[in-house]
């Protein structure tokens, strides 16, 4: 018997934008919220012994979308030292190499090509939304695919998800980050096939890499007149001989397909937690934006290590956050008046479309507020969505907003 959801009218909030606003409340039953509260994350931390607890706390505030908490904790699991480079080293490193827009780079190497690779660091959300801002434009260079190794597969696979429009509890675990989410929504309506590609005979290291290269492969072969994007996680980026699985899979489906793909690597130079541990090279060119670097033969700054390299490394720095969580240039700051909410700090709010299922969905926004405060502003594109408000006691209530 299928779970029902039971709503009921229990009174009125006050929200503003440009103007405050009445909007109806009301109270959801049966809401499972699947995110942790900071003081939940911090609990367990604390009491937790395995080695990785500092990686477990990081997802924990990716997947809640604390993008600076999530580097902070990824920090304490990987310290590193500070390293700056000499000033006669940098001034040379500034003489022999140019800054570029990364976006508008990759968009002009793409046309060389019918399949782009793109990494993230698990942990760091960013790099969802940097792939996000290359969709449009990719599209229509003719790149129709993109396949995303954080969607499950198999017999786990989301049949459903292109015609869904958005990904759900279920559809994978990394997805469940609101970044993700934006990524995959605005794939599916610009019009992409978005397809996972992961392994699903239980394989890893080598086996895995082919496993996920064959997946992709057929892909290729289903559709052999468009261009894919494919975005996965650190090493299998990498072209080349990679020293524990021989070949990444990047390198496996280049060897299979005979394409040589765009590969970007995004890891190694994005901002870390504490900026002192930042990479020296990303400390002398101080980016402002997403950004590669030419040398004076027009050649991009690649990822190298050992014998394994991707084509053009991205630097990320001075992202722009509001409480831990990323602002983008297209959000708009949204005020949501709390002073006529009867739940219990903190509250977790989670910010959804109108079109989806609550219960099912994951949202495009969550914040915490940690304690009562008259109201709390929110960044988000303009639109109409779905709010749901969720105590510490799992009391929740909803209530709808255009965002004009």
């Amino acid at each position: 018997m299928k779970k029902l959801v039971v709503i009921f009218f229990i009174g009125m909030v006050l929200c503003s934008c440009s103007k405050e606003k009445v909007r109806n409340v009301k109270e959801l039953i049966s809401f499972k919220n699947k995110y942790k509260f900071d003081f939940e994350i911090l609990e367990k931390l604390e009491n937790d012994t395995v080695a990785w607890k500092y990686q477990l706390s990081a997802n924990e505030f990716m997947l809640k979308g604390n993008y600076l908490n999530a580097l902070k904790e990824w920090d304490k699991a990987f310290k590193g030292r500070e390293v700056l480079y000499s000033s006669r080293k940098a001034d040379s490193l500034r003489s022999n190499f140019t800054v570029h827009n990364a976006k508008d780079e990759i968009i002009n190497e793409s046309e060389n090509t019918r399949l782009v690779i793109i990494n993230e660091g698990h942990h760091n959300s960013y790099h969802r939304l940097f792939t996000k801002s290359l969709l449009e434009e990719l599209y229509a260079k003719g790149y129709k695919h993109l396949g995303l190794e954080a969607l499950a597969n198999g017999k786990d696979k989301d049949l459903m998800l292109n015609t869904r429009g958005y990904p759900i509890k279920t559809s994978g675990y990394y997805t469940n980050d609101p970044n993700f989410s934006q990524l995959i929504r605005t794939a599916i309506k610009i019009g992409y096939n978005v397809f996972p590609y992961e392994q699903t005979i239980g394989v890893n290291n080598k086996e895995r890499e082919i496993e996920q290269a064959k997946n992709i492969q057929k892909e290729l072969e289903k559709f052999p007149n468009d261009k894919f994007l494919i975005h996965c996680g650190f090493d299998h980026v990498l072209e080349g001989s990679h020293r524990r699985w021989g070949k990444s899979m990047a390198g496996r489906l280049k060897e299979y397909t005979g394409i040589n793909p765009l590969t970007i690597h995004q890891t190694k130079y994005s901002e870390r937690g504490d900026k002192k541990l930042n990479s020296p090279l990303l400390k002398v060119f101080n980016v402002k934006k997403p950004s590669v670097l030419k040398d004076k033969n027009g050649s991009f700054f690649k990822y190298k290590r050992s014998n394994a390299w991707a084509d053009i490394a991205v630097f990320h720095s001075s992202i722009k956050t509001d409480k831990g969580m990323i602002v983008e240039k297209d959000e708009v700051m949204y005020t949501l008046e709390l002073e006529r909410l009867k739940v219990e700090y903190p509250l977790m709010i989670l910010v959804f479309e109108t079109k989806d299922d609550l219960t099912k969905a994951v949202p495009v926004k969550i914040k915490e507020v940690h304690k009562k405060q008259n109201s709390t502003v929110l960044n988000l594109p303009k639109g109409e969505y779905s709010f749901v408000i969720v105590s510490k006691t799992n009391k929740t209530i909803t209530f709808q907003e255009e965002i004009k």
